[in-house]
C-alpha cells in the first residue's frame, strides 16, 4: 500500500494535509484533506489524474505508471478559469473590473458547493460501503471503550487511543433499544470495551464492531448474566449459578449468556432474548448433560 501527503497553505495562512491511500495491488484509491474524504475511486492501476478545490483553490493530483512502479504528484493549478486565479489576475493587472470577477467567482464557488452537497445527499449509502472496503483493506484494530449512551442506547460514544493520542467518535447508526445483536444481544454500558478499525493516517476514519467485545469484556457479560441468574434462582449456590452460565456460554456463546441475562423478559420486551428462549437453552439435551454432570444438578 502507497501512502503519501502534502502540506498546502493556503492564501489565508491555513494549513491543509492532503493525503492518499493507493493500494498497489488493487488499484483502490483514499484522497483525504486533513479529516474530510475527497474522493474515492477503485482499481486504479494506470496513469490518471484528479482535480478538486481546497477552500478557492483548484488542485490537482497526478498518478503516474512508469516502468511498473506508480509515482504521485500534487500540483496547484494558478491558470484553470478558477474564482480563485481570475481573481489573481485582475490584482496582478489592477483591473478596473475586479469587483464584477469576484462576484463571478462567489456565485461560481456556491454553485460548486450546491453541486457537491447535492451528489453526497445523492448516494450516502455507497459512500459508507466504500469507506467500509477501505476500512478493511488499510485498517489496523485497536480496543475502544464506551464513552456513554443515549437513551435506550440508540446511539453510542466511544474512544481510543492511537499514538498516544484519544479520538472520541460518536456512532451514527442506532443500536437496538438496549443491545447490540452483533455482539450476541447484550446490553450495550458505559465503559464497555469492543475492537474498533481505523485508517493509520487518518484515525477518525473508523468504524466499531460490536461483534468482537475484547476478552475482558467477554468476562464483564459473564458476571452481568451470573448476576441477574442469582438474583432470580436464589435456591441455587453461587457455584451452581456459575457453573450454569458457563454451560450457556460454552454452548451458545454470548447469545447464551444474553438468554441468562433477558431470562425474565417477555418476547415484547426482548424478540431475541426473553424467558422462552432461556427456557429453550435450559431444556436442551445438550445443556441438560452438562448441568447434570459439571453443576451436579438434575431435573
Amino acid at each position: 500500500m502507497n501512502q503519501l501527503n502534502w502540506t498546502y497553505l493556503a492564501d489565508n495562512g491555513k494549513k491543509h494535509v492532503v493525503g492518499i491511500y493507493h493500494g498497489a495491488q488493487s488499484g483502490h484509491l483514499l484522497v483525504y484533506c486533513n479529516s474530510k474524504i475527497m474522493m474515492i475511486d477503485f482499481e486504479v492501476l494506470e496513469s490518471k489524474s484528479y482535480s478538486f478545490f481546497i477552500e478557492d483553490q483548484l488542485c490537482e493530483l497526478d498518478i503516474e505508471l512508469r516502468d511498473k512502479k506508480f509515482y504521485y504528484g500534487f500540483n496547484l493549478n494558478k491558470t484553470a478559469d478558477t474564482p480563485l486565479n481570475r481573481i489573481r489576475k485582475k490584482v496582478e493587472k489592477k483591473h478596473l473590473l475586479q469587483s464584477l470577477a469576484f462576484v463571478g467567482g462567489l456565485i461560481f464557488l456556491v454553485l460548486g458547493l450546491l453541486w457537491g452537497v447535492q451528489k453526497l445527499q445523492s448516494g450516502p449509502g455507497e459512500d459508507m460501503v466504500n469507506v467500509e472496503r477501505l476500512l478493511n483493506e488499510f485498517g489496523q484494530e485497536t480496543d475502544a471503550k464506551v464513552l456513554l449512551t443515549s437513551e435506550k442506547g440508540h446511539l453510542v460514544s466511544y474512544y481510543f487511543m492511537v499514538d498516544g493520542e484519544t479520538y472520541t467518535v460518536r456512532t451514527k447508526n442506532t443500536v437496538g433499544e438496549d443491545f447490540a445483536p452483533e455482539n450476541g444481544g447484550m446490553p450495550i454500558q458505559k465503559g464497555d470495551e469492543f475492537t474498533v478499525r481505523y485508517l493509520p493516517e487518518n484515525p477518525g476514519l473508523c468504524e466499531f464492531d460490536y461483534s468482537k467485545p475484547t476478552p475482558s469484556q467477554i468476562r464483564t457479560y459473564q458476571e452481568r448474566a451470573l448476576k441477574k441468574h442469582q438474583l432470580l434462582n436464589n435456591s441455587l449456590t453461587k457455584g451452581q449459578s456459575a457453573c450454569m452460565v458457563e454451560v450457556a456460554f460454552e454452548l451458545k456463546g454470548l447469545k447464551g449468556l444474553a438468554d441468562f441475562y433477558y431470562q425474565d423478559s417477555s418476547p415484547d420486551e426482548n424478540e431475541l432474548h426473553n424467558r422462552n428462549s432461556y427456557l429453550k437453552l435450559v431444556r436442551d439435551v445438550p445443556f441438560q448433560q452438562e448441568k447434570k454432570k459439571r453443576c451436579g444438578i438434575s431435573g
